[in-house]
């Protein structure tokens, strides 16, 4: 369960997350959107990022639990 979300993460979301943060910045300092909606793009990235980072600790929480039953 967790490796098919880390997957998609891996191959879509983070990517996604890496060009909203391209892109808000960008248009941040070209001054083509106000400082509210960019940290609302910003969150939003962090949030994706966020959201893989807890997949992949509970990915690793998961394999280590099995591994105590191995031995």
């Amino acid at each position: 369960k967790y490796f098919v979300h880390i997957s998609f993460y891996r191959e879509n979301a983070l990517h996604k997350a890496d060009l909203l943060i391209q892109m808000a910045n960008q248009q941040f300092q070209r001054k083509e959107i106000e400082y509210i909606a960019y940290f609302e793009a910003l969150e939003s990235a962090l949030k994706i990022q966020l959201d893989y980072l807890e997949n992949v600790k509970l990915y690793n929480q998961t394999a280590i639990e099995l591994e105590s039953y191995i031995d």
